[in-house]
């Protein structure tokens, strides 16, 4: 698992990549490394086990199939991109994706 030692160092690497360089998408790349950096010295100060961030990630999972689950069984013929898009987002689908991504980056 990541120390809070090895974070701090590579958000100061990316504060110094994203100030040096001219390329936006660079730029863009090092803002959405750093907000996850930032929510992951947060979560690690909170003191977690390895053992406990695999159980939430086990659990994250589990909660994104069956959302998915229910998606197929209200929508069994499939419908337009736009309607997965708001039933997944009333389902709340981005913050599980969110919290799967920082708890993988931990590991």
């Amino acid at each position: 698992m990541k120390t809070l030692e090895q974070i701090k160092r590579r958000e100061d690497e990316l504060l110094h990549i994203g100030n040096s360089s001219s390329d936006k998408t660079e730029k863009n790349r090092c803002r959405k490394e750093l907000r996850l950096l930032r929510l992951a010295k947060i979560y690690i100060e909170t003191g977690p086990s390895e053992d406990s961030v695999m159980r939430q990630l086990a659990g994250c999972e589990l909660k994104t199939q069956s959302m998915s689950r229910q998606f197929n069984a209200r929508y069994p013929r499939g419908c337009t991109t736009k309607q997965k898009s708001k039933f997944m987002n009333e389902l709340g689908l981005s913050d599980v994706k969110k919290q799967v991504e920082l708890l993988k980056y931990l590991l």
